[in-house]
């Protein structure tokens, strides 16, 4: 068993905006922050408005922006953390994107 499955238990992603309510439609970029809270995380998914409109007193953990997409499979996807510095953040992001639209090459 994987000690650390129980400390990066998160939320699924949301349908709808933690903060405006409104539902995400396919191909909508979002933000999705996690807070420390108590022993684990807490996730919250705010939209592009929502995201430019939050207090940034409250820094989060971590945060990331995602599109929101895979609503047939119901995929699920789970990313270690790669200790990336900021500078690194943009351009990991941008393959990743591409690499699910695309497909993971094989060797």
């Amino acid at each position: 068993m994987n000690p650390l499955a129980n400390e990066w238990t998160i939320q699924s992603r949301a349908n709808a905006c933690a903060v405006t309510g409104r539902l995400f439609v396919p191909g909508e970029y979002f933000y999705t922050l996690l807070f420390r809270d108590g022993e684990g995380f807490r996730r919250q998914d705010l939209s592009e408005e929502a995201w430019t409109k939050r207090n940034e007193n409250m820094q989060p953990f971590s945060f990331w922006r995602s599109r929101y997409e895979h609503a047939k499979t119901g995929d699920v996807f789970v990313v270690p953390d790669p200790q990336l510095h900021l500078d690194d953040i943009g351009p990991v992001q941008t393959e990743v994107a591409e690499l699910l639209q695309t497909g993971a090459p094989s060797f």
